[in-house]
């Protein structure tokens, strides 16, 4: 009788794996009843207020959610599959490390087992992966799964197509700010990922585009809002969200947003402390003028210029800036 093998301690025999299968089945079962599908993602740039909007999302009744999962982007993304996502037997392992990492949790050793028995036999897709690691960390962690879900990882931004593709009854969420004030808060917050100015300029502006891509598209499936206007008028722009997705809405809950917050943030991500704070103390600042080298603030404007001017996003040096295009052209 033929075993499958996948090198890594974990070892079944044809009769065995059948036996998986069905567990397998039983699971996707479950996971379809515990976590439906029509969930919320929120995407964006990193440090555009993708946290504060999660927060804010989840004070609503019959939604719940969990940390960043980065699913779509860091743990598969770089993985080729085909139409349905099927996931390559070979790259389970990585896959793991990546999801582990990205969680600050171990996936259960059942689950471990079973996504190496679908994997042997092509059948462990990225949508079935997906919900069954975010029921087991929330198992984990004792988080509740009932009820309409929400993701929020921004780089999901650039998946967009993907995942509604893999969720057709999905919604999103995607949420801009200002390119300086978010490029500086990436570059002084996330500093093991920093990257030159302008390529941070160039992942603001790919996000945005694949943003506007889906909503040209799908309209009624994605609003798009400003950073400025949630920390300005939270309630009347959370109230225009939720009636474009044609969800319910109470005002009056989003006061608790700090309160959701704790749960969403694991306690590496010491940068999104923040989120349990007042609105009141997120005022706008120009903090940016300080630290980005005045030469790498004219050339991302220059970069940006037609989107910066498309969601009312102020210029610095405003002279300067357009002496500096003409001189460009």
């Amino acid at each position: 009788m033929g075993t499958i093998a996948p090198g890594n301690g974990y070892s079944y025999s044809e009769a065995g794996y059948f036996i998986v299968l069905w567990h397998c089945l039983c699971w996707e079962v479950e996971t379809k009843k515990l976590l439906l599908q029509n969930p919320i993602f929120i995407v964006g740039f990193p440090r555009s207020g993708t946290t504060l909007l999660q927060s804010m999302v989840c004070t609503q009744p019959g939604l719940v959610s969990f940390p960043e999962t980065h699913f779509f982007s860091v743990v598969t993304g770089w993985v080729k599959t085909d139409a349905q996502g099927t996931l390559p037997f070979e790259h389970i392992e990585e896959i793991i490390a990546r999801q582990e990492k990205m969680l600050r949790f171990e996936i259960s050793a059942s689950l471990k087992r079973e996504m190496f028995a679908l994997a042997q036999h092509n059948q462990l897709t990225k949508p079935w992966l997906f919900e069954a690691v975010v029921k087991d960390f929330c198992l984990q962690q004792d988080l509740e799964t009932k009820g309409q879900w929400v993701e929020k990882t921004p780089d999901h931004a650039r998946f967009i197509q993907q995942i509604a593709r893999y969720y057709p009854h999905a919604c999103f969420l995607g949420i801009t700010r200002h390119p300086l004030e978010a490029i500086d808060s990436f570059y002084e917050k996330l500093v093991a990922h920093r990257r030159p100015y302008l390529d941070l300029a160039r992942q603001w502006l790919e996000t945005v585009q694949s943003m506007e891509d889906f909503a040209s598209q799908c309209p009624s499936r994605i609003y798009l809002l400003r950073y400025e206007d949630l920390i300005a008028h939270p309630e009347t722009c959370l109230q225009d969200a939720f009636n474009h997705l044609a969800l319910p809405y109470q005002a009056k809950l989003i006061k608790r947003f700090s309160e959701k917050a704790g749960a969403l943030i694991l306690p590496h991500e010491t940068w999104k402390k923040s989120n349990v704070e007042s609105i009141r103390e997120r005022r706008k600042n120009r903090s940016f003028e300080k630290r980005i080298p005045f030469m790498a603030i004219l050339k991302i404007q220059e970069l940006l210029q037609e989107k910066m001017t498309n969601y009312g996003y102020d210029f610095s040096y405003k002279m300067l800036s357009s002496v500096y295009r003409l001189w460009k052209k």
